[in-house]
């Protein structure tokens, strides 16, 4: 079943076998792959865990955020799984509310709760882990937001454009970027 977990943690089969082994009246299995040194296998169980939906996965995915030398993408991905139900998204704001999250999660923490679709949980993330200000000083929109514009394909076209060329010229040669400028590259 751990297998099944991991090979397919981030579909809908992987979900249902984190079930059954959350359910399981022994699963100290999932327990053993989170803190393991395969950590390839650990963040897949920790993915499967929070796509489950389980109450259950938080006390075993809570641990993980607030281990100190724990692998960092095993932490990450425990952040990711807590925000997906409420009782995770609300045990990491009760770590930042009790300044116990630490400095290298709060921005997944803050990305991923102030995106949540539960109002209430939504509006605490706000206050206690906003978001990073962006431009003019107005809160950066969560990254699913984000990730649902769209760019000037010309812009990036040029912007591109400037680095290939910066790259490809020899150290302390002057570089004629696209937009008339020149800079002198050093290596």
């Amino acid at each position: 079943m751990l297998d099944a977990a991991i090979q397919n943690s981030a579909n809908d089969t992987g979900a249902e076998a984190a079930r059954l082994l959350l359910a399981a009246k022994n699963p100290t299995c999932l327990a053993s792959a989170l803190q393991g040194t395969n950590s390839s296998a650990a963040v897949k169980v920790a993915q499967a865990l929070g796509n489950s939906g389980g109450k259950k996965a938080v006390e075993f995915l809570l641990p993980l955020v607030a281990q100190a030398k724990g692998d960092p993408a095993l932490r990450k991905q425990a952040v990711r799984s807590l925000a997906q139900t409420p009782d995770g998204a609300a045990a990491l704001l009760g770590l930042a509310r009790d300044a116990k999250l630490a400095d290298e999660l709060k921005f997944i923490a803050s990305s991923e709760l102030n995106s949540v679709r539960w109002p209430k949980l939504k509006a605490e993330a706000a206050k206690i882990l906003p978001l990073p200000p962006g431009r003019d000083a107005a809160p950066l929109p969560p990254v699913t937001e984000l990730l649902k514009r769209k760019g000037d394909a010309a812009i990036g076209e040029k912007s591109k454009r400037a680095r290939i060329v910066e790259s490809q010229s020899e150290a302390g040669e002057q570089v004629k970027l696209e937009d008339g400028k020149t800079q002198e590259r050093w290596a």
